[in-house]
C-alpha cells in the first residue's frame, strides 16, 4: 500500500475520518486494502523453508485423482492438481491460492460486519482481526484444507446471516451449495452446521429450518458430495475406519485437554485477536443490537464445545472465529463511539498489532529456523504441540517443523539406492512406513532417478503396491529390527535425523533377500491410523 493509502487505513482504524466518506474511504475499501496487505504478506514468505509434508502428499494425491481418500475429501487433491497444471509445484504457485483465499476471508469477514450494521470503524477491526490470528497467518501460508475451511464456514454463516436479516429465504440455496463443496474440502463442516442450526433453533430465525429454500439448497449440496459419497459407499467409509484405528492403536493420539487448558490454549492461539471474538461473545449474548443476531453466538459456543467433548485438537475450532470477530468489532465500534471514548481505539489497535508482531514468527517464517529457535527462548513462548508423537522432538510449530527433513530423507535414501551395482537397482523397492518420508521420496526422487515409493499407510494403501519386485527393499521409517528378521540379509544404509519437527529418526534399511511377496501381504501390512 501507498503511504497515502497506510496513513488512511490507520486514521479510520482510530476513527479519525468521520463517517462522510468516497468509495477510496469507504468501509469496503478499507478492508480491501487490509486484505491486500494479508495477501502480500503471505506471498512474501511462501517461498521460505520447504514443503510442508502434507502438502507433498497432496501432490501425490493429485496424481491419483479420485473421489476420495481415506483420510480426506478430495477437493484438495483437485485444487493441487488444477494449480499444478496452471503454474507448476514450486512453493509460490501451491501457496498462492491459500493466500488468495486468506484476502477472501478478510473481505468476507468485513462484509459480514457490515451486514451486522457495523461502521466503517467495525469493518475495519474485524479485517484487523482476521490479519492478527496466529492460526490464520499459518493456515493461509500453506496448501491445505485448513486454509479453505475457514472460508467455507464462514460463507456458510453470512448467507444464513444475509437470508435472516433480508427475510429472503431463497439465499438459503446457497447455503446448501457451500456445505456441499465444504463437505468435499474436510468434513468437519457438519459440526458448524449443526451448531448453526442448533442456534437458529434457539432464536425466532428456527422458521428458516423449515423452509423449502433450504430443502432445496441441501439438495443442490447432496448432488455436489455425491460422488464423493459414492466413493465412500464403496470402500466402506475408510476415514471411520481410520478414526477407529486411532483410537484402538492408542487411546490418546493426540494431546487430550481438560477443558480449561483447551480454552487457555485457545486464547494463545488466538493470539490478540481473542480481545475481537471474547468482545463477540457479550456483542451477541449481551448487547441489544447483538440479540438479533444470537443464533450465530450459539453457534460459536456450540462448536467450541463440540470439539472439547471430541477432544479435538486445539486448532480445530479456528474456522469459527470469523463471525465471533464481526460481532466483536462492532460492539467495540459501539462502545467506542462517544468522542471521549474514541482516544481508547488507538491503544486498541496498537496492543493488538503489536501482539501480532510477537508472535507472527512463531506461526509463519519470518526468520531463519535458527533465529526462530533463539527468539522464542528469548521471549519464553512456544507454540503448544498437536500429537503425543511430536512432543519429544517438536521446537517449531507444527505447520513450521513440518518443512524440514524430507528433501534430506530423499537425498539419504539415494545415497543407498546408488551405492547398489547397476544390475541390481533395476529391481529395487522403496517402501515408506508412513506417508511422509513416502510423498517426499516421490517429489523429490525425480532429481534422484529414484522409483516411485509405496506405503501402505493411508491413501497409498489403495494406490497398492505396483510392480513392486521384492528381492531388494529399501525400508524408511523402521527400526533395524523390525525389519531384519524378514530379510536374509539386512544393513542399516544409513541413519535419518530432523532437529525441528516431526518425528523421522529412523535408520533406512537395506533389505536383501526380502522373505515374502508384496502382493500377498498387502492387506496384512495394512496401517491406517
Amino acid at each position: 500500500m501507498s503511504t497515502s493509502v497506510s496513513d488512511t487505513v490507520l486514521e479510520v482504524l482510530q476513527g479519525k475520518v468521520d463517517e462522510r466518506t468516497n468509495r477510496w474511504t469507504s468501509g469496503p475499501a478499507i478492508v480491501l486494502y487490509l486484505a491486500t496487505f494479508k495477501l502480500l504478506v503471505h506471498v512474501l514468505v511462501a517461498s521460505r523453508y520447504s514443503y510442508f509434508a502434507d502438502e507433498l502428499y497432496f501432490i501425490a494425491c493429485s496424481e491419483h485423482l479420485d473421489w476420495g481418500y481415506v483420510d480426506h475429501p478430495p477437493l484438495i487433491a483437485f485444487v493441487t492438481k488444477a494449480v499444478r497444471l496452471l503454474s507448476g509445484d514450486s512453493l509460490l504457485s501451491l501457496r498462492f491460492l491459500p493466500a488468495i483465499a486468506g484476502a477472501a476471508l478478510v473481505c468476507l469477514t468485513g462484509a459480514m460486519t457490515r451486514t451486522l450494521g457495523g461502521g466503517r470503524f467495525a469493518q475495519s477491526m474485524a479485517a484487523l482481526g482476521v490479519i492478527a490470528l496466529p492460526l490464520y497467518l499459518s493456515f493461509h501460508y500453506i496448501l491445505s484444507m485448513n486454509a479453505f475451511e475457514p472460508l467455507f464456514w464462514t460463507g456458510l454463516a453470512y448467507v444464513v446471516l444475509l437470508a435472516a436479516k433480508r427475510n429472503n429465504p431463497r439465499l438459503l440455496l446457497w447455503a446448501g451449495v457451500i456445505l456441499g463443496f465444504g463437505l468435499l474440502n474436510k468434513y468437519s463442516i457438519l459440526l458448524f452446521a449443526f451448531a448453526l442450526c442448533l442456534g437458529l433453533l434457539f432464536t425466532p430465525y428456527r422458521k428458516l429450518l423449515a423452509n423449502r429454500w433450504l430443502r432445496i439448497g441441501l439438495g443442490c449440496g447432496f448432488l455436489i458430495v455425491a460422488p464423493h459419497l459414492n466413493w465412500l459407499i464403496l470402500h466402506v467409509f475408510p476415514f471411520l475406519e481410520w478414526q477407529r484405528n486411532l483410537q484402538n492403536a492408542n487411546p490418546n493420539p493426540h494431546i487430550e485437554l481438560s477443558p480449561p487448558v483447551f480454552m487457555l490454549q485457545q486464547l494463545f492461539l488466538t493470539g490478540t485477536a481473542s480481545l475481537l471474538w471474547l468482545a463477540g461473545l457479550v456483542f451477541y449474548f449481551v448487547t441489544q443490537k447483538g440479540k438479533t443476531y444470537r443464533f450465530l453466538g450459539w453457534a460459536f459456543v456450540i462448536t467450541m464445545l463440540e470439539f472439547i467433548a471430541m477432544h479435538g485438537k486445539n486448532y480445530y475450532p479456528s474456522p469459527v472465529y470469523a463471525i465471533a470477530i464481526a460481532g466483536g468489532a462492532v460492539a467495540l465500534e459501539q462502545w467506542t463511539s462517544e468522542v471521549r471514548w474514541k482516544r481508547f481505539r488507538a491503544p486498541l489497535i496498537a496492543v493488538i498489532i503489536a501482539g501480532t508482531a510477537v508472535m507472527a514468527p512463531m506461526f509463519i517464517p519470518i526468520l531463519p529456523v535458527d533465529s526462530l529457535l533463539s527468539y522464542q527462548k528469548a521471549i519464553g513462548m512456544h507454540p503448544p504441540p498437536q500429537d503425543t508423537a511430536m512432543l519429544a522432538a517438536a521446537p517449531l510449530w507444527t505447520f513450521l517443523g513440518g518443512q524440514f527433513g524430507w528433501e534430506s530423507v530423499t537425498a539419504k535414501v539415494a545415497d543407498v539406492y546408488n551405492n547398489l551395482p547397476v544390475e541390481e537397482r533395476s529391481h529395487v523397492t522403496i517402501f515408506a512406513r508412513t506417508y511422509p518420508p513416502a510423498a517426499a521420496i516421490d517429489f523429490y526422487g525425480k532429481q534422484y532417478g529414484l522409483p516411485k515409493a509405496i506405503s501402505t499407510h493411508l491413501g497409498y494403501y489403495l494406490w497398492g503396491p505396483r510392480d513392486s519386485k521384492s528381492g531388494t527393499v529399501i525400508f524408511v521409517g523402521y527400526s533395524f529390527e523390525a525389519i531384519a528378521p524378514i530379510c536374509r540379509q539386512a544393513e542399516i544404509g544409513a541413519q535419518i535425523y530432523s532437529p525441528y519437527g516431526w518425528d523421522i529418526n529412523h535408520p533406512i534399511v537395506l533389505c536383501r533377500g526380502f522373505v515374502g511377496n508384496f502382493q500377498d501381504l498387502w492387506s496384512l501390512w495394512k496401517l491406517w491410523y
